[in-house]
């Protein structure tokens, strides 16, 4: 038998089969609350105009990552040694804006010295207690200290190291984003609710503080007393 004869035989059986099912039973349509078409309506934006219902601060980010990435494309092919003099000690950030997630790439030509910098804490709030620290192994270059309990403060440090890339992945639905000065540098702060998440990068670490409980006043006033030595 041919395939095109198989091919025949079998849409006959599906017709068949489809035409023996009983016919379809209608359902009383569904009312729902007002509360759940409020609840819905940012999803249903979401959907029909992903790119238009992201925060005005989203759009600025994925706006900046474009542009970024034109101008550091046409530097790079211009002249490679003062490409990278240029970016010598800094962090360059590609971002891509999803309407549930952010994923951002990071790079950086900080030279690495092969061991992960120690995180001091200069100023917390009055009974505030770090108690966990933990790495991977010796040699991660990721480590997360708790306070108190995780909803009340937690730290994430990300070494970039020179000789690869670091993706880093995080839920940004119906989040706001806020642009604020962590000692004369830019940071970005996202809202959601009671979380709050505050990340810059110091050299080729990137830092980030999340908090349930603490206001932004005291975020970044802890943020201001980190140092890393």
């Amino acid at each position: 038998m041919t395939d095109k004869k198989a091919r025949s035989v079998m849409d006959a059986y599906a017709a068949a089969w489809l035409d023996s099912l009983p016919a379809p039973a209608s359902s009383p349509h569904h009312a729902f609350s007002a509360s759940h078409h409020d609840a819905m309506r940012p999803l249903r934006r979401q959907a029909a105009k992903p790119f238009r219902s992201m925060s005005r601060a989203a759009r600025f980010a994925l706006a900046a990552a474009v542009i970024a990435a034109l101008l550091t494309a046409a530097a790079f092919s211009a002249d490679m040694p003062l490409f990278r003099t240029l970016r010598l000690g800094l962090v360059t950030v590609y971002q891509q804006i999803n309407p549930l997630y952010t994923e951002q790439h990071f790079e950086t030509d900080v030279p690495d010295d092969g061991e992960m910098k120690t995180v001091t804490f200069g100023w917390l709030p009055e009974g505030m207690e770090e108690t966990e620290r933990r790495r991977t192994s010796e040699l991660s270059n990721h480590e997360r200290i708790i306070f108190d309990n995780a909803d009340r403060l937690r730290a994430d440090v990300f070494r970039i190291r020179e000789d690869s890339s670091f993706t880093l992945q995080y839920d940004s639905e119906n989040v706001q984003f806020f642009t604020v000065e962590i000692n004369g540098q830019q940071a970005q702060l996202g809202v959601k609710g009671d979380r709050l998440t505050l990340q810059w990068s110091v050299d080729n670490y990137l830092l980030r503080l999340t908090t349930h409980v603490l206001d932004q006043e005291t975020l970044c006033r802890i943020a201001e007393n980190i140092v890393l030595n």
